[in-house]
């Protein structure tokens, strides 16, 4: 017959074991018990800092608010540009690194349109204004007097996002002074 008695545990090992962690946390210098907790901080700040792409140079100089960004656009005779995305979006962020952090976009939208950037977590009454409080997101839209007259849902490369653009944006034609037409 086999003898189990070395492989069988008492109640009292475990009262030992119990023992041994609460003479550990009183050895434990109370600075360590922080440690953990810091570094997972950390660690969360600096990956959110890796994940957020920033907001595009043309849109971070942009108005404030959707109303703000008509008003100036109707002032200026443009359209508005306006992008909602969240940061919850994979494919908002690589939306902003990509199509939208394009040097000819970018210059492009300065020079064609007034652009408004929303994150829909933040802006949440101009996401709504434009139908994009619950997504989907990233949307690109045009407005021209507060009004949608183009829009699509996406990521976008530059080359696609400025040929877009220049389909749908409501803008004067250098060579002809007529406005391109509108599509959606």
């Amino acid at each position: 017959m086999t003898d189990h008695s070395a492989t069988q545990s008492s109640g009292n090992d475990s009262d030992m074991l119990t023992a041994d962690i609460d003479v550990e946390r009183k050895d434990t210098p109370r600075w360590r018990r922080y440690v953990k907790p810091v570094v997972i901080v950390a660690a969360l700040a600096v990956g959110a800092r890796i994940w957020l792409a920033p907001t595009p140079d043309v849109f971070a100089q942009g108005p404030d608010t959707l109303d703000a960004a008509i008003a100036t656009a109707q002032s200026e005779h443009k359209p508005v540009v306006a992008v909602a995305t969240s940061d919850f979006c994979a494919a908002c962020q690589i939306y902003k690194r990509s199509g939208l952090a394009n040097s000819r976009v970018q210059a492009w939208l300065k020079k064609n349109t007034v652009p408004f950037f929303m994150r829909i977590e933040w802006d949440g009454a101009d996401a709504k204004r434009v139908g994009r409080a619950n997504g989907p997101v990233p949307a690109t839209m045009v407005l021209v007097d507060g009004e949608i007259v183009a829009q699509f849902a996406g990521p976008l490369g530059a080359e696609d996002l400025l040929a877009w653009l220049k389909a749908n944006a409501r803008v004067d034609d250098e060579a002809t002074g007529n406005a391109s037409a509108a599509g959606s």
